[in-house]
């Protein structure tokens, strides 16, 4: 490949690869105090997924919609900045009620905003986790670093070495979805990611306090590119704070990173 295209490439991916801010307004003249809005901190996916369809899927089911670009190259600091200021902007803390889906880095970066911001009307937290997909910055960094930051900066570097947060003193709902399933980049990088040691499928490894948690059997990727999969049990946890009676909540048994 020419210099040239190599470079129109990087600089696409660098400077457009974390998507843009989405959001969906419900019609009608209910004022803003009387509505609720979901928010959703889509991750690292936005750089090879269709981060619209996640937004879209969610409209008009009662809710306005927000979904915006927080992730920084330079690090999750950053990140937390920019989210600020996307709060500030569309006034978060009017709405009766918030609720925020997280994707991985989302979960990181919410945490910290959290305890500088905590907004009063926020009522319901739903974090996407995997146990195998955590370990992807960490294998993407080690295989290759260069290439790694190249692409996505320092912030991938400080997600591989920067243990979750955990959220606490909220009085809210807190509710965990678990993929159980490996994506094909975790399987690229399966050696590296398995050095990292046995997966440790049990809700209490995530350390993450919550009012309820279930199984799905999807992998990162579909998380962006299936999420109608997966929108039943969100909705579900919004307006009840449970996933359901059918929800799957018996931890994996099986090491997918084991050849």
């Amino acid at each position: 490949m020419k210099p040239i295209y190599l470079v129109i490439i990087f600089f696409h991916m660098s400077v457009f690869s974390f998507g843009r801010d989405l959001i969906y307004l419900q019609s009608g003249p209910q004022p803003k105090h009387e509505r609720e809005a979901i928010v959703i901190l889509a991750g690292l996916g936005t750089k090879t997924h269709n981060e619209r369809k996640i937004a879209r899927h969610f409209r008009n089911k009662g809710f306005d919609i927000y979904q915006p670009s927080y992730i920084y190259r330079k690090g999750i600091d950053k990140g937390v900045s920019k989210l600020e200021r996307f709060s500030g902007k569309h006034d978060l803390k009017s709405y009766k009620r918030v609720h925020f889906f997280c994707y991985i880095i989302g979960g990181w970066t919410f945490n910290r905003w959290y305890k500088q911001h905590p907004l009063s009307n926020i009522e319901t937290i739903i974090y996407d986790r995997s146990p195998l997909q955590e370990r992807a910055p960490y294998a993407l960094v080690k295989d290759n670093k260069f290439l790694m930051k190249l692409l996505v900066g320092h912030v991938i570097e400080e997600l591989a070495n920067t243990p979750y947060p955990p959220l606490t003193n909220f009085n809210g709902k807190i509710g965990l979805l678990i993929e159980t399933k490996p994506t094909k980049l975790i399987l690229r990088h399966q050696a590296t990611a398995a050095s990292l040691g046995l997966v440790n499928w049990s809700v209490e490894h995530l350390n993450q306090q919550h009012s309820d948690f279930c199984y799905i059997p999807m992998d990162h990727d579909d998380l962006y590119t299936a999420i109608e999969k997966a929108s039943p049990q969100v909705f579900d946890f919004i307006q009840t704070g449970h996933f359901g009676e059918k929800a799957d909540r018996v931890a994996p048994t099986t090491n997918p990173l084991q050849k």
